[in-house]
C-alpha cells in the first residue's frame, strides 16, 4: 500500500489565507464549541500584547529612574520609539500562540517582529544612557 504524500505546510512564509485570520466572524465555530476556552485564549494574547511594553517600561525605569518623564524632549521622544517598538515582542509571542490554533503567520513575521522589538527598544535603552 502506497503512502500518500502530503504537501508540508511553509511555516517560513505568511499563508495565502491569512487574511482570513483577521475577520472577526473566523472564529465563531470554535467560539460555539469552546466559550470559555475562547475567552482564555482572548486573555492570553491580551497578557501577551502587554509583555513586551511592560517590559521595556520596567527596565527604562532601572535605566534612568523617574528622569525619563521629567527630562527633555529628546529624551521622552526616544523612550516613545522604544515603546511603541516593544511590541514587536508581543507580536511575536502572539504569532507563536496562535500556532496552537493553526493561525501561525510563518517564521518570517515572527523572527522580523522579534527583530524589531528588541533591537530598536535596546537601542532606545542604551540612548538613555547617555542622554
Amino acid at each position: 500500500m502506497a503512502k500518500k504524500k502530503t504537501k508540508k505546510k511553509d511555516l517560513w512564509h505568511v499563508p495565502e489565507d491569512a487574511i482570513d485570520y483577521f475577520d472577526p466572524h473566523y472564529d465563531d465555530e470554535f467560539r460555539a464549541k469552546h466559550p470559555i476556552l475562547f475567552w482564555l485564549t482572548v486573555a492570553a494574547i491580551i497578557v501577551l500584547v502587554l509583555v513586551g511594553p511592560i517590559a521595556y517600561a520596567f527596565c527604562i525605569t532601572l535605566v534612568t529612574g523617574s528622569e525619563t518623564l521629567n527630562g527633555s524632549w529628546l529624551q521622552m521622544a526616544v523612550f516613545l520609539i522604544g515603546f511603541i517598538a516593544s511590541f514587536g515582542i508581543s507580536i511575536a509571542l502572539c504569532n507563536l500562540f496562535m500556532l496552537l490554533y493553526k493561525q501561525y503567520l510563518g517564521h518570517v513575521v515572527t523572527l522580523v517582529s522579534l527583530a524589531v522589538g528588541i533591537v530598536i527598544p535596546g537601542l532606545s535603552l542604551l540612548a538613555h544612557c547617555f542622554l
